[in-house]
């Protein structure tokens, strides 16, 4: 019996005497000396999933693909369409965005982020490998219901991240020199604020253009917003601009008419995944009544 207290004294005083591992946040240091950013495990509040966020926006769910729906995998991924009502965080090329989720055969603690066609609700997102898609920030967090609270609270949280979009104004109208088969639109970002705000020097590569048809299906393109140079700095009362003949890049092959908007995500404040405004523009309708020629 002594033996055994003899070396459960030992032991103890030698655990107590073990160096500790556990440091604080403020401690941590990375191999090169600078601190390591905090990771949030299981985000629970909007500050929390903000701040894993690249892209948080609102809208409907619109359907749901499943296509590995008879695989015996205990999980697997499937994809939610989803039509974006307004943007919080981030910015996108498209009203409509495609969501990676986890399906799991077994239940999960915490359930895992699920989707269901139809379903209103606030989504904060990060990038995938995949080019065209998103997923849930965390596989068990990364929406919201559509509350009035939540959504006060992330337009509280944008109104200082559209600061630089307040006044600017992205005017689309039909020219009245264009010739025949021909449908130009002119495209102008107008700075109607009483001081400089930045904008890329090139508009035309900076702006999304889409044209819906009257389903309001978009037509495909062979455009596409590659960013627009370098930023400057917009004078108040300046604006810049350019021309688009329509029939070039989209194809009408139907009469009927035809809606024509554009997007333009603007210089964002900081690096990264920073908050980027962006600003949309008036829609304009025209009517084809034969498809225009081939150039």
């Amino acid at each position: 019996m002594r033996k055994k207290a003899a070396f459960f004294s030992i032991f103890v005083f030698f655990l107590l005497n073990i160096p500790s591992v556990a440091v604080s946040a403020a401690e941590t240091k990375s191999a090169v000396g600078r601190p390591l950013e905090p990771v949030v495990l299981n985000p629970r509040t909007i500050e929390e999933k903000d701040s894993l966020s690249v892209l948080i926006v609102s809208g409907v769910v619109k359907s749901i693909s499943d296509p590995r729906s008879e695989s015996r995998d205990v999980r697997r991924t499937a994809r939610a369409t989803f039509r974006i009502s307004e943007v919080f965080k981030g910015a996108v090329a498209s009203d409509t965005i495609y969501v990676d989720f986890l399906i799991s055969r077994n239940p999960a603690r915490p359930p895992l982020v699920d989707f269901r066609s139809g379903e209103k609700c606030i989504l904060f997102l990060k990038n995938t490998a995949s080019p065209d898609g998103f997923e849930p920030i965390t596989p068990t967090a990364g929406k919201e219901s559509l509350s009035n609270d939540v959504l006060d609270v992330l337009r509280k949280k944008n109104a200082s991240a559209n600061k630089a979009a307040r006044g600017l104004k992205l005017e689309l109208s039909l020219s009245k020199g264009a010739g025949p088969g021909d449908i130009v639109i002119e495209v102008k970002l107008n700075n109607k604020t009483a001081g400089d705000v930045p904008a890329y020097s090139d508009l035309g590569k900076a702006v999304e253009i889409y044209v819906k048809n009257e389903n309001g299906t978009n037509l495909p393109s062979d455009l596409e917003a590659r960013g627009g140079g370098e930023v400057i700095m917009l004078k108040p009362g300046g604006f810049i601009g350019f021309e688009l003949n329509i029939p070039e890049h989209f194809r009408l092959d139907q009469p009927g008419r035809y809606t024509v908007g554009a997007r333009i995500a603007l210089p964002g404040q900081s690096s990264g995944a920073a908050r980027t405004p962006v600003l949309t523009s008036n829609e304009i309708s025209f009517t084809v009544s034969a498809a225009p020629a081939k150039k």
